[in-house]
């Protein structure tokens, strides 16, 4: 009886050691959520209204944010154009749209250069986010596109975490992007700031990019990132680098992807990662919230209804499988990584 009560008492002390060393690292962790889109171009739904839709994004995000404390909403390029909505526009009706979801951060796509410089400026100058492309370089002034920031950093519970936007190399060739501007070198850009970054206390370090999968891997081993979010190919994707995990979501807000970064409250590093990818359905309008957020979204686009109701009218029809991709998204000649396409 005595040995029997000696085991137990030693196994009281271990459960109690135990819950205590696992509340304590539970204390010690600081959890940052990003919430991830790239290349929307419309903010109604697709697919016959089966998918995507910015007001779907909202009540997600709302729903998201009575979940999580530290919610960051980045979005990888391409939205201001193109689309036929934007010819009459010039992609005013995705900044409002946008405006209207509350995102926080845009790296700058490709496709924001087809408009006129002095088009996206406006553009910039009416978002209530912050545009990000480190490499983006104006020739005129010497400094980065716009004044933009290098880099911003996040400060949560005394963790910081840094955010730094990479454009496409071959912009110059796949838009109308003005001779004054020119794309940097995206490793040459990673190895001048993600040093800074450290420097100024950041541990953690994001990258938000509109790249190639292939540019993606290659930055991750340019400098130390925690994590990249991107977009350019309009295709799920999922791979890693360096020990760097990369994800990009397809297009038009088909899906939403979450990551919450767990990160040590004492180094600032990143223990752990948790992640998922959420279908946007019509499976949404049935959520609670969507009814308030569609009303609410809906306020801030009503000037553009007219505009979606004549481009709803069919002008024709074809019983053959037509292929609208950009022929520029397959000229590389190098085989392709595994996970890209």
């Amino acid at each position: 009886m005595h040995l029997f009560r000696s085991k137990l008492l030693l196994l009281t002390l271990f459960l109690l050691i135990s819950s205590s060393v696992f509340a304590q690292n539970t204390d010690c962790l600081v959890n940052v959520t990003f919430l991830h889109v790239n290349d929307v171009y419309q903010f109604a739904p697709v697919d016959d209204g089966a998918r995507g839709g910015l007001a779907r994004l909202l009540t997600l995000k709302r729903r998201f944010k009575d979940k999580y404390s530290n919610l960051i909403f980045t979005m990888g390029g391409d939205t201001i154009s193109p689309s036929v909505e934007s010819r009459t526009y010039k992609g005013a009706q995705m900044i409002d749209a946008w405006n209207a979801v509350g995102i926080d951060y845009a790296v700058f796509g490709n496709h924001e250069f087809d408009v006129k410089t002095e088009v996206l400026l406006q553009r910039m100058k009416e978002s209530k986010f912050q545009w990000l492309g480190a490499n983006v370089f104006d020739k005129n002034t010497q400094k980065i596109f716009a004044d933009t920031p290098p880099f911003v950093v996040r400060e949560f519970d005394g963790v910081k975490v840094g955010i730094i936007g990479f454009l496409l190399p071959d912009t110059k060739d796949t838009s109308s992007m003005e001779k004054n501007l020119d794309v940097l070198n995206i490793c040459d850009t990673a190895k001048k700031y993600v040093p800074q970054m450290r420097a100024a206390g950041v541990k953690t370090v994001v990258g938000l990019t509109h790249l190639s999968m292939r540019e993606d891997k290659d930055l991750a081993k340019c400098a130390d990132f925690d994590l990249i979010l991107g977009g350019h190919e309009h295709t799920l994707l999922q791979s890693s680098s360096n020990g760097t995990p990369i994800f990009k979501m397809s297009a038009d807000a088909r899906e939403l992807g979450r990551f919450t970064l767990n990160i040590n409250k004492k180094t600032g590093e990143v223990e752990n990662m948790d992640w998922e990818i959420i279908p946007v359905t019509d499976a949404v309008d049935k959520m609670p919230e969507f009814k308030e957020a569609a009303a609410e979204f809906g306020k801030a686009v009503a000037k553009y209804d007219n505009l979606l109701v004549e481009l709803a009218k069919p002008v024709g029809a074809t019983s053959e499988t037509l292929d609208a991709r950009p022929a520029g998204r397959s000229y590389r000649c190098e085989p392709a990584h595994a996970g890209e396409r």
